[in-house]
């Protein structure tokens, strides 16, 4: 079988649909079939036929709050919905599927290729997660360039891109009701977490900190991390862009974020980044958020929160003392952990991973 995967990429080497497209690579080669890529060069996909990838149009802001408390205003004011950017891209993507042929189209938010497929008559799949659902539907302003782009095809106009996503074929999400929950007009179909699951292991005291998307300057961050972390009779692992390789007593900072250090640690800070997020849920570590106050930070903060299987900070409260004292309030309150496991035990009684596969007995 042919299949196209169609994200869309923020950075190329760190961003969480990059992390799932390169296991749906990995899943789909294992299995013969043949897998094309519209993504970034610089993603270092191996193993693809790699597709043009065209580049978000941010839109130009004049007096207006950028914001992203709804998941349409984080597409938009990424450069995703707006009209030059779905235009060009659908037609691109159309070019690609008419040269690829593929038997499967997998858009991993990216409603360019929704649309692409449909035009061409390919089925569609996408993966969703549960921030899309929540909220009001989208201002007429930020969805005004993806209906004029529907329009010009005569498509139906949308008033969300959750109903956008309703035109596919099938749309998976990752994890069970506590860590994912969804509307049950969302009609998912549920596997265990975004990669193959890790063995379960043995808690360590080894502790992990990914932090991608704060505001706070790198030279800041690094300071903050040293003056809370540095001498603890633990490893740190630590990533933040721009961070190369190098030890520090206990601190190791490493040149990439590195998932397989998640399993057995005793916590793992990050920003919400949902890859991060679905892996640590599946191994069962308590999580620690520094969040901001939009998507997809804030509601994977919320879920811990509702879950009681970790904690979070704002942005603005971060500083060296409101980061250790949450870090230590997680660690010292075992119902977290214990909540966390449970929330692992639940995740790992779904469809692993793998079985993404069978769903393509269908297509064939």
């Amino acid at each position: 079988m042919k299949i196209l995967i169609a994200p869309v990429i923020d950075d190329p080497k760190t961003d969480s649909r990059r992390f799932l497209t390169e296991n749906l690579v990995r899943l789909f080669s294992s299995a013969g079939h043949q897998t094309a890529v519209s993504c970034p060069q610089e993603c270092g996909i191996k193993n693809i036929f790699l597709c043009e990838y065209t580049p978000p149009q941010k839109p130009f802001i004049f007096f207006t709050p950028v914001t992203d408390r709804t998941y349409e205003e984080y597409m938009y004011f990424r450069g995703y919905l707006t009209e030059g950017y779905l235009s060009e891209d659908t037609e691109m993507l159309m070019a690609v599927i008419d040269e690829f042929k593929p038997d499967l189209v997998i858009e991993i938010e990216r409603p360019s290729a929704v649309i692409a497929a449909r035009l061409c008559g390919v089925r569609c799949w996408a993966f969703v997660n549960s921030a899309m659902y929540i909220g009001p539907a989208a201002a007429s302003d930020i969805t005004k360039g993806l209906n004029t782009v529907l329009s010009d095809y005569k498509l139906e106009q949308e008033f969300s891109l959750r109903n956008l996503y309703a035109r596919c074929e099938r749309r998976f999400a990752f994890g069970h009701p506590l860590t994912e929950s969804f509307p049950a007009s969302a009609n998912v179909t549920r596997v265990s977490a975004a990669a193959p699951l890790f063995p379960i292991t043995g808690r360590t005291n080894r502790v992990c900190i990914f932090l991608q998307d704060l505001s706070l300057s790198n030279r800041k961050l690094k300071k903050m991390i040293n003056d809370a972390f540095l001498g603890a009779p633990y490893a740190v692992n630590i990533w933040h862009p721009e961070s190369k390789a190098f030890y520090d007593r206990n601190l190791h900072y490493l040149s990439l974020p590195k998932e397989e250090l998640i399993p057995g640690a005793s916590a793992l800070i990050h920003d919400g980044n949902p890859y991060y997020y679905s892996i640590a849920s599946a191994a069962g570590v308590p999580q620690m958020i520094i969040s901001s106050h939009g998507y997809p930070r804030n509601y994977h903060a919320m879920s811990l929160q509702r879950n009681r299987s970790g904690v979070f900070l704002y942005e603005e409260e971060l500083n060296m003392r409101s980061l250790y004292e949450t870090y230590r309030r997680l660690l010292s309150d075992d119902s977290f952990y214990e909540n966390t496991a449970r929330c692992r035990d639940l995740i790992r009684e779904l469809p692993s991973f793998e079985t993404i596969l069978d769903y393509l007995q269908v297509v064939i």
